[in-house]
C-alpha cells in the first residue's frame, strides 16, 4: 500500500495484491480441483474454530483499529475494539478474550502500564496472552516489552499473514505427548467431513 500526495492538489492511493498462476494438473484438472477444495476444507476449519476465539484490540487510531477488526475478522475471530487501557481493563471484567493485543501509544494509560495491571489482577484475567503493537523495533524495546510481561511483539503496519499467525501462536496452548497422533486424527475426521470420503481418499493417494 502506498501513497503519493501533493499539496493543494490531493492524494493518489495504490495497492498492489499478490497474484498465484493457477495451472492445471495433467489428469483434466481432479488434482486442481482436489487443491483447491482442501484449501478450502482448511479454511472452513480454521474458521470455525476461530469463531470461538474472542480478541480484544486497543488503539487509540479509528483507522488502525479499523483495519486490524477487518483482518481478524476475516480470519473468522469475533473482535472488540477499545481505544485505552482502561476501557481494556474494563472489557476484560466483562467477559474473556482469548489474546488482547495492545498499542503501546494510547492517551490516558499506555500499553506497557495496561500490561502491568493485566498481569497483577487475581485469577485467570492476569493470563490472557498480549500481543505489543507499535512502531518502533529497536532491541531495547522489545526488551521491555518482554520484561513487562508481554507474549508476542508486533511493529505497525503488521502484515495480515503475520498477524494472524501470531494470534495463532499465542492462544495455542501447548497439547500432550499424544496430541500430534491425535490431532492428525481429528483433522482427517475434519477434512472427511467437509469433503467427504471419497475425495479425501483420492486426495491422499
Amino acid at each position: 500500500l502506498s501513497v503519493q500526495g501533493e499539496p493543494g492538489v490531493g492524494s493518489v492511493w495504490s495497492i498492489a495484491l499478490p497474484a498465484e498462476r493457477a495451472t492445471m494438473a495433467s489428469d483434466g484438472g481432479k488434482r486442481f480441483d482436489l487443491v483447491q477444495e482442501l484449501k478450502d476444507a482448511e479454511r472452513e476449519i480454521a474458521i470455525s474454530k476461530a469463531q470461538d476465539q474472542r480478541l480484544l484490540i486497543a488503539d487509540d487510531s479509528p483507522s488502525n483499529r479499523l483495519v486490524l477488526t477487518k483482518m481478524l475478522r476475516n480470519a473468522g475471530h469475533v473482535v472488540d475494539a477499545v481505544s485505552d487501557g482502561l476501557e481494556v481493563l474494563a472489557a476484560l471484567k466483562e467477559r474473556a478474550y482469548a489474546a488482547v493485543l495492545l498499542d503501546l501509544a494510547m492517551p490516558r494509560m499506555d500499553g506497557l502500564t495496561t500490561c502491568e495491571r493485566i498481569r497483577a489482577l487475581p485469577g485467570a484475567y492476569k493470563n490472557v496472552p498480549l500481543i505489543a503493537l507499535t512502531a518502533h523495533a529497536s532491541d531495547s524495546d522489545q526488551d521491555r516489552v518482554h520484561s513487562v510481561g508481554f507474549d508476542a511483539y508486533l511493529t505497525k503496519p503488521a502484515t495480515d499473514k503475520l498477524l494472524r499467525a501470531t494470534v495463532q501462536r499465542v492462544i495455542s496452548k501447548p497439547e500432550e505427548a499424544n496430541s500430534i497422533k491425535q490431532g492428525h486424527e481429528r483433522r482427517l475426521a475434519e477434512l472427511e467431513k467437509i469433503m467427504g470420503d471419497a475425495k479425501l481418499r483420492i486426495l491422499l493417494e
